[in-house]
């Protein structure tokens, strides 16, 4: 889990398929020019930072920028709760697929939790859970159900754990649990649990196309 490695390198991942496929046109969305974009993104991290602090959360922030050649863009924070439990969020703007595709704006969203005991692993509070749920809920169109299907997946993740339905990596052992609409392109939810020795490293993860129908104004 290096620094925004994972979530740029699966964002490339999942927009060069998603280019190539495009099986579902995104709904709820106006924001069609990088002007816009840069008017209403910071609208989500308002949103993340109200359900933060609703739910008792206090963080430190991190945010930057990003513009990748000439077409695309990221905006990217990272809310740390401690210094090895985080949110990560990417939301990136595609200003020249928008002429050709209507599904590139995507919003990938993480619950990280580093060098972790089994118990803490295992038993988040349901307050930092509720930040990506609500966050799942203010962003995404729920084609999968709403943020709170995270709690069943989690459920899901224990009891594979419990029963010892664990995967084996090169170096670790991991659960692994996840639900998609299709296989190649959002949205996508999915918990994994990495673990060696005494060591469990955690990732909730969100990756979906973003609705605006929670912000536009126009």
């Amino acid at each position: 889990m290096k620094k925004r490695t994972w979530m740029l390198s699966l964002l490339s991942s999942v927009l060069l398929l998603t280019s190539c496929t495009n099986k579902w046109v995104q709904q709820d969305w106006h924001i069609n020019t990088l002007e816009l974009a840069d008017e209403y993104f910071p609208k989500y991290f308002d949103e993340i930072e109200k359900t933060l602090q609703k739910n008792d959360v206090m963080y430190k922030k991190e945010y930057t920028e990003k513009v990748d050649d000439q077409y695309t863009k990221f905006y990217m924070a990272k809310y740390y709760v401690t210094e090895s439990l985080f949110y990560e969020v990417t939301l990136f703007y595609d200003y020249s697929f928008n002429y050709r595709f209507t599904s590139s704006t995507i919003i990938l969203f993480g619950l990280i939790y580093k060098l972790a005991t089994e118990e803490k692993a295992f038993n988040i509070p349901q307050n930092y859970m509720n930040i990506i749920i609500d966050v799942t809920d203010f962003c995404c169109n729920n084609l999968l159900g709403t943020g709170e299907k995270f709690n069943t997946l989690y459920d899901e993740a224990k009891e594979k754990y419990i029963n010892g339905e664990h995967l084996n990596g090169k170096d670790d052992k991991y659960v692994f649990v996840d639900e998609k609409m299709w296989e190649e392109t959002p949205p996508h939810r999915w918990i994994e649990v990495r673990f060696k020795d005494n060591e469990y490293n955690v990732v909730i993860g969100l990756l979906d196309y973003l609705t605006d129908v929670n912000i536009w104004d126009k």
